[in-house]
């Protein structure tokens, strides 16, 4: 039974690293939408570039406070940062197809989690 649960966690992690590198790249894409460069994002919300780089690349966590901050200090609603949440407890092939435009590892995490 532990190695059920290890492998269980594994797959954990691997969904929170998915799920951080899509918030990532959506904040990459309206950050750049708006013709704003890393450094003058991070220089309005109170972070170094490279802290932001980071995070735009799915490396580090961001704290809800400073997804607010972001989303204030590029005028857009901080919903544009996160892939849409599936309304039951399984997902359609559109909805793979569409998290997969985002990042395929992520399509494939989501087919072993909702089936």
């Amino acid at each position: 039974m532990p190695k059920k649960k290890e492998v269980k966690l594994k797959e954990e992690v691997d969904g929170d690293t998915q799920i951080k590198k899509i918030i990532g790249s959506r904040i990459k894409r309206v950050r750049r939408h708006f013709d704003r460069t890393a450094d003058w994002v991070a220089r309005r919300v109170g972070i170094k570039r490279g802290a932001l780089t980071q995070i735009e690349n799915g490396r580090n966590n961001i704290t809800a406070a400073l997804l607010w901050k972001i989303a204030s200090a590029l005028s857009c609603d901080i919903k544009e940062f996160f892939p849409g949440v599936p309304d039951s407890k399984t997902l359609s092939e559109l909805d793979y197809a569409t998290i997969a435009r985002e990042n395929e590892q992520a399509a494939e995490w989501a087919k072993k989690a909702f089936k």
